[in-house]
């Protein structure tokens, strides 16, 4: 089963290609406005900042004085995109956008961007001390844990932040909705997949969404012309894509879809598609010692999220917590093992810098996870 020709009967959202927009990044004078994934890059992060900058940048060019240059940015590098092969799929096959007409964080030329006015949309995220330091944070619309006393926006009005929702993509859709582009039958199916996608099709089991995911789902099902694909056929179409992953390595794994907690250099890759038991770990934990141990890229702990997540409503999960450091590996043991965060862990293998445990708590992703481990930079000050 293949996207089909028929659905996708729109012109596809159009941003100047890396090569144009660097080449004239110098000469530019009017004010640039990046919109900005979290560094995932994960599919619902890339279709949020694609898709939000095109509302944008079609509202703004209703506007004749309007002069602003509105980029999205995927928060990856390039030699990193071709890892994320949920991504690319889906660009080419709902709005046609292939990897090349992407922007990555890593093609920007970021000292001549501090010259000129930038403003600044964080999607997928609300924290981003790096981009803070770029231009001014103009709007922030995201699905997880937000503390409004470390707010970067000054205008509360511009902070959507719903941490019901299971995608953000659910928020930029219904901005979509709302807007002159809701007939657009090619951007209804970007967001609709990634929806899906991250919703695992409204697994029972995950309990990923809300009723507001559901009713987004629906209005943007009803734009979608070709009805000839089911929901559950679209869904499948994503998720082997995202379990591409057989010619990978470890590393590539570990890098296809990675956050770094904040404050610390711990980083939480989620590893779709696979168990950590079925990776066989212990054989990579020469290779953990080495990402651990690299001056240049170092990391203290590397946590790994595993999910078998083939049949939607009968996920498993397990995880894998690897560091070199005794007292750091206790520390995030005790945080993860309390009965208080409900992730419900029996330990499977043992050893002095790995441990790997079944997790019998399939609702809890990455997104209840991570907020307990930067918790642990928030007790002990400045980082763990």
């Amino acid at each position: 089963m293949h996207v089909s020709d028929n659905a996708l009967i729109c012109s596809r959202p159009h941003f100047p290609h890396t090569s144009v927009f660097m080449a004239s990044l110098a000469q530019w004078t009017d004010p640039i406005e990046l919109v900005v994934g979290n560094e995932s890059c994960d599919l619902d992060s890339a279709v949020s900042a694609v898709g939000l900058a095109f509302i944008k940048h079609m509202s703004c060019k209703k506007v004749e004085s309007n002069k602003r240059l509105i980029i999205p940015v995927l928060n990856t590098t390039r030699s990193e995109l071709q890892l994320k092969t949920e991504v690319i799929f889906w660009f080419e096959n709902s709005v046609h956008l292939s990897r090349d007409d992407l922007i990555c964080r890593d093609e920007i030329d970021w000292q001549t961007l501090k010259t000129k006015k930038v403003l600044i949309t964080l999607v997928d995220h609300n924290v981003n001390e790096e981009m803070a330091r770029i231009g001014e944070i103009i709007e922030i619309i995201d699905h997880h844990k937000y503390d409004a006393n470390h707010c970067l926006v000054t205008d509360p009005s511009k902070v959507l932040v719903d941490v019901s929702v299971g995608s953000c993509s659910t928020l930029i859709a219904e901005r979509f909705l709302k807007s002159d582009l809701k007939g657009d039958t090619q951007l209804a199916l970007m967001f609709f997949g990634t929806i899906i996608l991250d919703t695992i099709n409204f697994s029972e089991s995950a309990q990923k969404y809300s009723e507001k995911d559901k009713s987004v789902v629906k209005d943007l099902e009803a734009i979608i012309e070709d009805k000839t694909i089911s929901r559950s056929e679209w869904f499948q179409q994503l998720i082997d894509a995202k379990n591409s992953t057989n010619n990978m390595s470890f590393e590539q794994l570990l890098l296809k879809d990675k956050k770094l907690v904040p404050n610390t250099r711990i980083i939480i890759s989620s590893i779709s598609g696979k168990l950590v038991s079925d990776l066989d770990a212990e054989s990579n934990r020469k290779l953990m010692r080495e990402l651990t141990a690299n001056a240049s890229n170092r990391f203290d702990a590397i946590i790994i999220l595993g999910i078998d997540n083939r049949i939607a409503d009968n996920l498993s999960r397990d995880l894998a917590i690897f560091t070199t450091n005794t007292t750091l590996m206790e520390k995030i043991i005790s945080k993860l093992e309390s009965e208080n965060n409900g992730l419900e862990l029996s330990l499977t293998k043992e050893f002095n810098d790995l441990r790997i445990y079944n997790q019998k708590n399939v609702k809890a992703s990455r997104k209840q996870i991570l907020p307990l481990i930067s918790s642990l930079s928030d007790t002990n000050g400045t980082g763990i």
